[in-house]
């Protein structure tokens, strides 16, 4: 009778009536991977793979402007949100022309940005005085977008920036009047960033 069993079972597994028992859930490795955005992800699944990385959302810059010394906007942009680049100065006076040019630039000119208000150098004045005697030598006006040029001879001079009634720019506390030396064959270039004080 034994034997009799035996067989019976023996043939039952062979042909797959007997079926083991219920498969025993795999544990995966307590691994995590870092993503691109700084979150982390672990295995799972049958193969334990690591889970896929969410996609990255699209960035969004801050909105706002910087005013360019040639009074054009620049935004933010880009992957680590800078600023773009100023367009390069573009003299409408040529330098080649005089021993002395540059270009003034008078802001803010509202207390926030962006800001629609322009200013006219036109009224700007600039006013050069030999160093020695302090006596006044040139006097020329700025053009509408605030570029400047004067011929002077080799020597130590003074230069400041005021409207035509001779009153400075800027804040009160700050002077504006710059020291400079031409020498023969040699220009320089002299910008002026003034600040309003407008905040």
């Amino acid at each position: 009778m034994i034997l009799i069993m035996a067989v019976l079972v023996a043939a039952l597994f062979a042909h797959g009536c007997v079926q083991n028992g219920p498969a025993v859930p795999r544990a995966c490795t307590m691994e995590a991977k870092i993503c691109p955005d700084g979150s982390a992800v672990g295995r799972q699944g049958p193969n334990c793979e690591f889970a896929a990385c969410p996609a990255p959302l699209p960035q969004t810059c801050p909105n706002e402007t910087k005013t360019c010394q040639d009074g054009s906007k620049v935004g933010r942009q880009g992957a680590g949100c800078a600023f773009a680049a100023c367009p390069q100065a573009n003299y409408t006076i040529p330098p080649a022309n005089y021993t002395l040019y540059g270009k003034i630039t008078i802001g803010p000119l509202c207390p926030v940005e962006p800001c629609n208000r322009t200013f006219d150098y036109g009224g700007v004045r600039v006013n050069v005085y030999d160093a020695a005697s302090k006596n006044r030598v040139a006097r020329v006006n700025a053009d509408s977008s605030g570029y400047y040029g004067v011929n002077l001879a080799p020597g130590n001079y003074l230069v400041n920036v005021t409207d035509a009634a001779g009153n400075s720019f800027g804040l009160p506390s700050l002077d504006y009047t710059q020291s400079f030396t031409i020498e023969k064959g040699h220009m320089i270039r002299m910008d002026f960033d003034i600040d309003t004080g407008i905040r």
